[in-house]
């Protein structure tokens, strides 16, 4: 079985000739930057380029030696953009190693911290010097009990979980950017035999909690 067949077949619950393996497919079950750098240098595995496709946690997308090698069986949606130079741009982590991150994500050093900014220009997070992700500090409705709604959407964007996604982001649902979503799951379906995850970001309780502060 190819891959894309062996996870369909597992959702349908018929036997697949194997188990499915996910390792990157999903944030959740993906590398860390520092732990996929050391994994490939025990596997002595040529230097490249490394993607950080979601700044916040600083997971890294695998490249194909890695999903060949672990014979794993889903790629993110997002995966094809690695392909499009102008959607990155050069980041050097606190540790030295030099990566690529979406263009459009704003980080600025502060002494040996790294800050986060949002598209209007305000701090919304920090990497604290030592510390392996980045941690939200602006709470938009922290001690508001009001019942009044209207400004939610602005103030989603004090929020780092709804301000910076990952790949195919920050492309909308709309015209010519879900054109471009569009062709680019099926440039990725044509040229990958494995299953595609279309990962979005459905956590209502979490979302919540990013607006009003977790106590």
């Amino acid at each position: 079985m190819k891959s894309r067949e062996r996870v369909m077949a597992a959702l349908n619950h018929t036997q697949p000739d194997k188990v499915p393996i996910d390792c990157g497919g999903h944030r959740s079950s993906n590398f860390s930057i520092q732990a996929y750098k050391i994994l490939r240098e025990y596997l002595s595995l040529p230097k490249s380029n490394l993607y950080v496709y979601d700044v916040i946690q600083q997971l890294v997308v695998p490249e194909q030696d890695i999903l060949e090698l672990f014979d794993f069986d889903v790629i993110d949606l997002g995966r094809d953009f690695i392909k499009d130079e102008s959607y990155w741009k050069d980041w050097t982590m606190h540790d030295g190693t030099p990566v690529k991150i979406p263009k459009y994500v704003d980080l600025r050093d502060s002494g040996k911290d790294t800050v986060m900014y949002n598209s209007r220009g305000k701090p919304i997070a920090v990497q604290k010097e030592g510390c392996k992700y980045f941690e939200q500090t602006v709470f938009p409705r922290d001690g508001d009990d009001g019942e009044d709604f209207s400004n939610l959407r602005e103030q989603f964007h004090d929020v780092m979980w709804f301000e910076v996604g990952g790949p195919p982001a920050p492309l909308g649902f709309q015209g010519a950017d879900l054109q471009a979503r569009k062709k680019s799951a099926q440039d990725l379906r044509r040229s990958e035999d494995k299953a595609i995850y279309g990962l979005f970001g459905g956590n209502f309780f979490e979302g919540a909690q990013m607006i009003y502060k977790m106590d």
